[in-house]
């Protein structure tokens, strides 16, 4: 039995200027950003939640299915309204890390170093980062969490020469941009990103805690600093429940 929270949220103001609807959506915004709904609860009845808000549940099925769109919550038929697990999703346009992301959504990101090796760059990263044959490359593979529950694989390819200091930095629950800027004094400004779906492999689905063949998204990133230097290209496993790509796209 999955117990429904006690919600004491604000009721929706009739003399406001914003419509009802767009009232009890920040409301309930607020409420799931806050925590008062916490990842995974059940919300209370649409008959109580309609009462609670002061709206017409016509008006909170509306709100229901934009909080929906936006990930926020989910139906599960014949059981209600829940609230989506704890989720990371990339601003449209805009460049953040992983850690930047989860702590503008309240969440606790976490990183453990697997494996971290320097070498020289294999054909393919030579010809993907534009360097020269003998490069040095930074290898490090992480697992990423959110709130201590894994969401991510992460596994970085850096040219260690346009990355100076990064060989030695800890990067155990440490952002890898914040490092390449407050180490390195290199700022990323740029990331071709690319995702696609796929079954997790054994590996994988060990570390993210999931069965194998379980939906995984992979995305594979190259990343420029300000001089148009290539400075990583990482291959990153979310979580098929735990990550969201969203994009904004204009007709020409």
């Amino acid at each position: 039995m999955i117990p429904v929270p006690t919600l004491d949220v604000r009721v929706v103001d009739p003399s406001a200027p914003q419509s009802s609807a767009l009232q009890a959506y920040r409301i309930l915004e607020e409420a799931v950003g806050d925590r008062v709904l916490a990842p995974g609860s059940k919300l209370p009845s649409e008959r109580d939640l309609a009462k609670r808000l002061g709206i017409s549940r016509s008006t909170l099925r509306h709100v229901l299915a934009a909080l929906a769109d936006a990930g926020l919550v989910h139906p599960s038929p014949k059981r209600g309204w829940f609230v989506a697990e704890a989720q990371i999703s990339d601003p449209p346009n805009t460049l953040v890390s992983f850690t930047e992301i989860a702590r503008r959504r309240g969440l606790r990101p976490g990183a453990r170093v697997l494996s971290r090796t320097i070498r020289p760059a294999t054909l393919t990263e030579q010809d993907e980062l534009q360097a020269a044959p003998g490069t040095k490359i930074l290898e490090v593979n992480r697992l990423r969490t959110l709130d201590g529950m894994p969401v991510c694989t992460d596994l970085s390819h850096l040219v260690a020469d346009r990355v100076p200091g990064m060989e030695t930095v800890d990067l155990n629950d440490r952002s890898l941009y914040e490092a390449m800027e407050g180490v390195c004094g290199v700022t990323p400004v740029r990331s071709d990103y690319a995702v696609h779906s796929d079954a997790a492999d054994q590996a994988t689905s060990e570390l993210l805690g999931i069965k194998i063949g379980s939906p995984v998204m992979i995305a594979r990133e190259l990343t420029y600093g300000g001089n148009g230097e290539r400075l990583l290209m990482a291959r990153l496993a979310y979580r098929g429940d735990a990550y969201t790509f969203r994009a904004t796209l204009y007709r020409q």
